[in-house]
């Protein structure tokens, strides 16, 4: 299918989602003119887009550098979300004139579906060499599916259990060319599935404390083939399949000032383990062979969160996280990859209500993430190695409309 195309479909889904969420939220516009003080219900329809530029630098190959390679990343991502919350204990309006409070101070037994779409996004990777006259350029065709479930109760006022449920679905179509005349395509698919639980409790009034557990599995496999323009001899056929297990925790203190400023901290770590095994074919009646390589990631991440409270309707929010990740990937070949990465984010938001049923948020979130990186054969004679240095940029902007009644 031809680029334009793809493009003139992408968006034309796109629109048509958000004309479907803008509908949704104004068929519930009957129910929220009602003026009840008593919240049951709260949709959230969200639009998001994210823009990431990365760059792979400064290629040092066995003492040598090599300061003509890079590797350039770019992809521009939409993301359409909606949810939809059921409050068995309803959020009291008239005690809370704040609307952005209500769920703080009401600790309500909750339930919480959701589902996002990522629309087919284009993103390139592309690897110049001019000393050696190389360049490689790999074009993918992504597109994603989410839905989710979060169930919130609480066995007393003050302290409650988390129960969540999430499922994402990622397909992924590449196309690939060099300037040695070799082409390629492949096709990706992954599923992701998240198990969590998870307590909150209200230390005091204005104290929140939770702490969320979750483990999660991946199923990866994809399909790549490669061939010459050239030798139609050389043609190769890679099948890949990949299984991950891993775990993340989350705990965070929040506090209340005066219904005015609120303050949350956060720590977040995650790990996971993945082994990947791969089956090499060639043309004609060469048998092929298999290997493995197997993938480690650990993280720690700290944020810290303020809002303001600002009148009975507005809502602002700054904030910030960092952090470290280091991520090693170990190739039955004595190959091992290594990523030393830092991690800093800032964001911020804006949350306005135009009345207690309507309120509409604009946010913005920048991230960069820099990492050393590491190519070595720690076994061989003579050991040999390659680094590099990588920079990520990721900018953020999301729009929301929320419906409560």
């Amino acid at each position: 299918m031809p680029r334009q195309k793809q493009h003139s479909n992408r968006y034309i889904i796109l629109m048509k989602t958000i004309i479907f969420l803008l509908c949704l939220n104004g068929m519930l516009s009957p129910f929220s003119l009602a003026g009840a003080q008593e919240i049951h219900h709260e949709i959230t329809s969200e639009l998001q887009f994210s823009g990431n530029d990365s760059t792979q630098d400064h290629y040092v190959v066995n003492d040598e550098a090599f300061p003509t390679a890079l590797w350039l990343f770019e992809s521009d991502v939409w993301r359409v979300m909606t949810s939809y919350s059921f409050f068995f204990k309803p959020l009291d309006a008239s005690r809370v004139p704040h609307r952005a409070l209500q769920h703080f101070y009401s600790h309500p037994t909750l339930l919480r579906v959701y589902i996002a779409v990522q629309p087919e996004t284009e993103t390139t990777y592309t690897f110049t060499h001019r000393d050696q006259n190389y360049r490689s350029q790999t074009l993918t065709d992504d597109r994603a599916r989410e839905a989710g479930l979060e169930f919130e109760y609480y066995l007393w006022d003050n302290t409650g259990v988390i129960f969540l449920v999430n499922s994402v679905k990622n397909e992924e179509m590449t196309s690939f060319s060099t300037s040695l005349d070799l082409r390629g395509r492949g096709i990706e698919n992954e599923i992701r599935r998240y198990y969590g639980i998870g307590v909150s409790h209200y230390w005091r009034e204005q104290i929140n404390l939770r702490a969320m557990f979750t483990w999660f599995d991946f199923e990866y496999a994809a399909v790549e083939t490669t061939w010459s323009t050239t030798n139609t001899l050389l043609l190769t056929e890679a099948g890949r399949e990949a299984d991950t297990d891993g775990c993340k925790l989350r705990m965070s203190g929040e506090y209340i000032w005066n219904n005015r400023i609120g303050v949350q901290a956060f720590y977040l770590y995650a790990h996971y383990n993945s082994h990947s095994n791969i089956l090499s074919s060639f043309y004609e009646n060469f048998p092929g062979f298999t290997s493995y390589y197997d993938d480690e990631m650990t993280s720690h991440v700290a944020g810290l969160q303020v809002s303001a409270y600002v009148g009975k309707r507005i809502t602002a929010q700054i904030g910030g996280r960092f952090g470290v990740e280091t991520f090693d990937q170990v190739y039955e070949t004595d190959q091992v990859v290594s990523y030393n990465w830092d991690l800093r984010t800032l964001n911020t938001s804006v949350e306005y209500s135009l009345n207690q049923h309507w309120s509409v948020q604009l946010g913005y979130e920048y991230a960069i993430r820099d990492a050393d990186a590491e190519i070595g054969h720690p076994e061989s004679e003579p050991r040999s190695s390659t680094t590099s240095q990588i920079r990520s940029d990721t900018h953020t902007a999301f729009a929301a409309i929320i419906a409560r009644f």
